[in-house]
């Protein structure tokens, strides 16, 4: 097999070929810390924002999974089907899937994850969620964390000695 066309080609160091292209550039990835997308960082999802850093649950907002058999999931660990790829078209299903938008909606996130201040970097595993209630919008079932917005009313609620 030709070095060129090795499946790790790009696993060593940046060549002259890809630093002209624009890698390593302001845009790529390496050097000037670009963002692959084109633009350098800044407000709304972008690098001065932590959503654009880090992200806990990808399911259904930035990965899914396709069984063998055509079956379409928010992600390998949770079992409930979006459409069927010999039915529908890929992208229809990516689009307009209720699971799929329900996922993309932080909102919609029910417990303590619906309260807390770091649902848009974190959502909890929304199939740890389902497997422990049958409801993918519930409450992460293993997280530690109390929200403020839970700590607030519990500290409210103590009498003061």
């Amino acid at each position: 097999m030709p070095a060129s066309a090795h499946p790790h080609r790009s696993l060593g160091a940046p060549s002259a070929g890809r630093l002209s292209s624009g890698m390593g550039q302001a845009g790529g990835h390496a050097g000037a810390g670009g963002h692959p997308g084109g633009h350098s960082g800044g407000q709304g999802g972008h690098p001065g924002d932590m959503t654009a850093m880090t992200k806990g649950c990808l399911a259904g907002q930035a990965v899914c999974f396709v069984s063998h058999t055509g079956e379409v999931f928010p992600c390998g660990y949770l079992p409930l089907s979006s459409g069927n790829v010999k039915k529908i078209p890929f992208p229809q299903i990516w689009r307009t899937s209720k699971i799929f938008g329900d996922l993309r909606d932080d909102s919609k996130l029910e417990g303590k994850c619906g309260l807390c201040e770091y649902k848009k970097v974190c959502m909890g595993c929304r199939a740890r969620s389902y497997g422990t209630t049958r409801n993918y919008l519930a409450e992460e079932p293993n997280c530690g964390f109390i929200p403020l917005r839970i700590r607030g009313k519990t500290l409210e609620a103590q009498p003061v000695a």
